[in-house]
């Protein structure tokens, strides 16, 4: 890699970066008024409570959110870089989001399953789904591990090119 290419590719991920964040602050935003107004107008307890701990969560990611954007304005491009590209592989290795993804999915299907035949639905039917849904996961893996290929590439490239 060139240190153009480098420079380049620092950029485009500090851009997007910078663009993600944004959103998610007034996504943020949007979600903590959602929680206040639930949280202040409904009488049921579970539902205050999970309002509540909605808020404590969204402060919880604002506050990452925060770091980050404190390293992406005070780091240089490449240091930048390089911490964006290894916080996105590690995000992408992750396998208990992968776990979590199965369990919903294998849960959904075991409902389906239940409602459908109570509802006497013709087998072909009742099937379909659950098979559509396991090609979404295993879709969703494949690629999962395909990024996280593609990121480990990125993060070997930038290494080669700072011995150089």
């Amino acid at each position: 890699m060139s240190a153009e290419e480098v420079r380049l590719k620092a950029e485009k991920v500090r851009a997007i970066t910078w663009r993600n964040t944004v959103i998610f602050f007034v996504l943020h935003l949007v979600a903590i008024g959602v929680c206040l107004f639930a949280l202040l107008t409904t009488t049921f307890t579970a539902t205050r409570l999970i309002a509540a701990l909605a808020i404590v969560y969204i402060g919880v990611v604002w506050i990452r959110s925060r770091i980050r954007v404190r390293s992406l304005l005070t780091e240089s491009s490449i240091d930048f870089y390089r911490h964006e590209l290894r916080r996105q592989l590690q995000h992408f290795q992750n396998r208990i989001v992968d776990c979590f993804v199965g369990i919903v999915i294998v849960s959904l299907q075991v409902r389906w399953l239940a409602v459908s035949t109570q509802m006497h639905i013709p087998t072909l039917r009742i099937v379909l789904l659950p098979v559509l849904m396991m090609t979404v996961l295993a879709v969703y893996v494949v690629i999962r591990r395909q990024e996280s290929r593609r990121l480990h590439r990125e993060i070997d490239a930038l290494e080669a090119y700072e011995r150089n």
